[in-house]
């Protein structure tokens, strides 16, 4: 089953929302896939001024899901742009169960 590992948000000094991040999926995982859907929910974890921590706010989210019959850890690697036009590059790694779930 697909599962969200995390929600990029752009949004303002203020911490208003700036924008859907474009996501690129720079490594793609062996053992399954990663799709994007903006409008998710979340609340901002990280900001520069740390202002803004706590605020919630609409992004990108990030969704793995496993290929039947895969188990064990596989990892992938995204980028995107952030509120200030930064690049952003992160690596996620995910373990999937013996049901098929991705953790």
């Amino acid at each position: 089953q697909a599962t969200r590992v995390f929600v990029m948000a752009g949004f303002t000094p203020e911490c208003a929302f700036k924008g859907y991040p474009v996501i690129e999926i720079e490594k793609a995982p062996a053992k399954g896939t990663v799709e994007t859907a903006e409008g998710a929910d979340t609340t901002i974890q990280y900001s520069l001024s740390g202002k803004c921590i706590g605020t919630p706010v609409k992004g990108t989210a990030i969704i793995y899901k496993p290929a039947p019959g895969q188990t064990g850890e596989d990892t992938f690697t995204v980028s995107g742009r952030l509120g200030t036009g930064e690049p952003a590059t992160r690596t996620f790694s995910v373990i999937i169960d013996e049901y098929g779930n991705a953790e």
